[in-house]
C-alpha cells in the first residue's frame, strides 16, 4: 500500500513537472514570437525613417524589396520587379548583384524626370539555407547635391588660380604681346582646348596658341563670334567657344577657343576664366566661362 501511494505521488509530480515544462515552452514560444514581431516592426520603422534607400534584389538581379518611400522620383511599386541596370547612366551596376560585400560604390542613375543622380551603394550578398547565392541587399545614399557642391568649390578654386596666374603673367611680362600670348595659353589649358586665337577688330591676329586652322576658318569663326557677341557652337566640325572683347565698353576684337573634330564639346558651367582683350588688360568674367582643368595643372584626358 505504501509503495502504491509512493508511486502515485511520483507520477503526480512528473505530471506536474511536465505541465510546467509545457507552460514554459509555450511562454518561451510566445516571447520569441513577440520579439520577432517587435524586431521586424523596428526594422520596418527604421527603413521608413531612414534618409537612405534600402533595397534587395533576387538571383535575376531585379528588385524584390525597396524602401516604401521609393527613390529617384519613382514610387516603390514602380521599382519592384525592375532591374537596376535600367537606371544606370555611369558606373558598374553589378554592385546590385554583389557576390561579396561592397562599400560605397558610386554610380550615376537616371531619375524619373530624366535628370542624373549620384548615389553611393553599399551591398551584401544574400544566401539561401543551402548556401547558394540568391541575391543581394543593401542601401544607397544620394550624394547628388554633395557632388554639385564639390564641383562648384573646385570651379571657384580653378577660377581663382587661373585669374591669379593671368594677373602675375601680365604684371611680370613687360611686352604686351607676350603677356597676351601667355594669358591666352593659360586660358586654353584651363578650357582643355586644342587651340586659341585673339583677334583685333580689323581681323588681325593679336595672339595665337596650339593647333592653328586655316585663314578661311579663322575668318568664319571670328565673324560668328563678332556677330553673336558670344559663340558656343560648331564651325567646320570644330567645337568653338568665343566671345567679342571690349575696352571701355567698345568691341575691339574677339577671342576664340576650339577643339578639333572628335574631341568633344565644352561643358557649360559658370564663369571659370576671363580672356584678355587684344592689347588691353583682363576684362570681366564672361558668361560663357567653362569648367575644365585648372591652370597650370594639365588638362584632363578626353
Amino acid at each position: 500500500m505504501q509503495r502504491a501511494t509512493k508511486n502515485i505521488g511520483v507520477a503526480n509530480r512528473r505530471s506536474a513537472d511536465a505541465a510546467d515544462d509545457e507552460t514554459a515552452r509555450r511562454g518561451f514560444a510566445t516571447s520569441l514570437t513577440r520579439a520577432l514581431i517587435e524586431s521586424r516592426q523596428r526594422y520596418k520603422d527604421l527603413v521608413e525613417l531612414s534618409s537612405e534607400f534600402a533595397w534587395e534584389t533576387d538571383a535575376s538581379g531585379r528588385f524584390v524589396f525597396v524602401s516604401p518611400a521609393g527613390a529617384l522620383g519613382h514610387e516603390a511599386e514602380e521599382l519592384v520587379g525592375r532591374c537596376p541596370r535600367e537606371f544606370r547612366t555611369e558606373g558598374d551596376a553589378a554592385v546590385f548583384a554583389a557576390a561579396e560585400p561592397q562599400d560605397e560604390v558610386e554610380l550615376g542613375l537616371r531619375r524619373a524626370d530624366g535628370s542624373d543622380a549620384r548615389v553611393l551603394v553599399t551591398a551584401a550578398p544574400v544566401f539561401a539555407a543551402d548556401g547558394a547565392w540568391c541575391g543581394a541587399r543593401g542601401i544607397w545614399r544620394d550624394v547628388t547635391d554633395e557632388r554639385a557642391r564639390e564641383r562648384e568649390l573646385a570651379l571657384a578654386r580653378s577660377r581663382e588660380r587661373l585669374v591669379t596666374h593671368l594677373l602675375r603673367t601680365m604684371r611680370d611680362e613687360v611686352d604686351p604681346e607676350k603677356a597676351l600670348a601667355a594669358a591666352l595659353e593659360a586660358t586654353t589649358h584651363a578650357l582643355a582646348a586644342d587651340g586659341a586665337i585673339a583677334l583685333h577688330s580689323d581681323g588681325g591676329i593679336a595672339a595665337r596658341w596650339g593647333v592653328e586652322p586655316d585663314a578661311e576658318w579663322i575668318a568664319a569663326a571670328s565673324v560668328a563670334a563678332g556677330a553673336a557677341g558670344e559663340f558656343d557652337g560648331s564651325i567646320a566640325d570644330r567645337t568653338v567657344l568665343g566671345d567679342a572683347t571690349r575696352h571701355r565698353g567698345r568691341a575691339n576684337g574677339a577671342v576664340l577657343f576650339w577643339r578639333e573634330p572628335g574631341a568633344g564639346g565644352f561643358a557649360r558651367r559658370s564663369a571659370a576664366c576671363s580672356p584678355t582683350s587684344p592689347g588691353n588688360s583682363a576684362r570681366r568674367s564672361p558668361p560663357w566661362g567653362r569648367k575644365r582643368a585648372c591652370w597650370p595643372c594639365p588638362a584632363p584626358t578626353r
